[in-house]
């Protein structure tokens, strides 16, 4: 972490933001994914966003140093370790770096011709750097050789290729899109930001009608709340706030409009959701805080019992909390859809914007009770179906 983005700036270039985070905070997601048990940077000051790295690093349980001059590494790495190597600057998909690290030590490289077009550096006269190496720990050693200001990524490319290390070309596949980028300024951030967002919330096609409206909105303003750095907070607290619009109009006997508000309510959370994942992906070792939003899920279930029951009320005499039993079914069964494998539709019977607004309609015809049941029957059949036919 040492190169500035431009000699007027102080800003390094580890430290551009993209999606809201530091370029370096992807690349400790590499470092979790391969398995790495210490964390060695080479910077020029600890300024906050090392100490923030660190904070990170710590809870996943990997031990974290700094060093300022290249000779200080060989103190921290013995002959016996395993070494990679990730240079300043590179965005790279932590799972496809995995299976590359996982194939053993060597310089990874990429085509010349795609390789200096996107920014790494040159090796010989058919290969550039990938921005990655994985080495032998006995290797660390040559750059006490070296003046201290030397470009140890560089440097440690040119000691391994003359060890013997084999070059290990990145395929094509795991170059291509988001998968595989070199960030040297804020504008290269800025310039790919929209598709790398798009990459990580995957394709769109495979998704409900609900979550891709939620997808298409995100990609409009996921940017600009995630360099805030609240954006999954910004839209729990608008899933709280619609909710709250749908119990209130609900209570006062506008059943439809309570739904309605009510499928509003769960394309926030869905939003919260993902937005969630884009500013803190699990990575290995770390552990998962998301309980708030896991709260807000079921209690948005039990928000949607609460309409039904008040849309649909008892027949006179009958007991209340029996008319809750049939609407708690077909919301548990909704549940325990996502966890039968290869239903179909699973991803329509998930979409509980589409749910509401079906819930909507009935409550405005006056067949939601028959909606309930008959959707209850419906879905308790499918899961059996489906069990039966994976169990032969």
């Amino acid at each position: 972490m040492t190169e500035p983005v431009d000699a007027t700036l102080p800003l390094r270039r580890s430290f551009v933001r993209l999606g809201g985070r530091t370029l370096v905070q992807h690349q400790l997601d590499i470092a979790l994914a391969v398995g790495c048990e210490r964390l060695i940077c080479i910077v020029r000051s600890l300024e906050p966003e090392v100490i923030a790295l660190q904070q990170r690093a710590e809870r996943a349980g990997v031990l974290f140093n700094t060093v300022m001059a290249p000779r200080d590494l060989s103190a921290l790495v013995t002959a016996q370790d395993d070494v990679v190597v990730i240079f300043e600057g590179l965005l790279a998909d932590p799972e496809r770096a995995q299976v590359l690290i996982e194939l053993g030590a060597g310089v990874f490289v990429q085509p010349i011709e795609t390789g200096l077009a996107a920014g790494f550096e040159r090796i010989d006269i058919n290969h550039a750097s990938a921005g990655l190496l994985r080495i032998p720990g006995r290797l660390i050693e040559a750059l006490v050789q070296l003046p201290p200001d030397c470009d140890v990524p560089s440097s440690l490319t040119r000691i391994a290729l003359q060890a013997g290390l084999a070059k290990r070309e990145v395929p094509a596949a795991a170059r291509s899109g988001m998968g595989w980028q070199m960030i040297t300024s804020e504008q290269e951030a800025i310039a790919i930001e929209h598709e790398w967002i798009a990459h990580k919330l995957g394709n769109a096609r495979l998704v409900s009608p609900g979550r891709r409206l939620v997808r298409i909105a995100i990609l409009g303003f996921a940017s600009s709340l995630l360099h805030a750095g609240n954006a999954s907070r910004i839209m729990g607290a608008a899933t709280l706030g619609v909710l709250g619009l749908a119990l209130g109009v609900a209570w006062f006997g506008w059943g439809a409009a309570g739904f309605v508000f009510a499928a509003f309510s769960w394309l926030c959370l869905c939003s919260a959701t993902m937005l969630k994942r884009l500013e803190t992906p699990l990575a290995a070792g770390e552990v998962k805080h998301e309980a708030g939003l896991a709260a807000l899920d079921w209690g948005f279930d039990a928000v949607l019992v609460l309409l039904i029951h008040w849309a649909a009320p008892p027949i006179a005499g009958a007991n209340p909390l029996l008319s809750l039993a049939l609407p708690i079914t077909l919301l548990l069964l909704l549940r325990l859809s996502g966890k039968v494998p290869a239903l179909p539709g699973a991803a329509i019977i998930a979409d509980r914007a589409l749910l509401c607004l079906l819930f909507a309609a009935c409550a405005a015809t006056g067949l939601l009770e028959w909606t309930v049941a008959l959707g209850t029957v419906a879905l308790v059949s499918t899961i059996l179906a489906t069990i039966s036919a994976r169990s032969g």
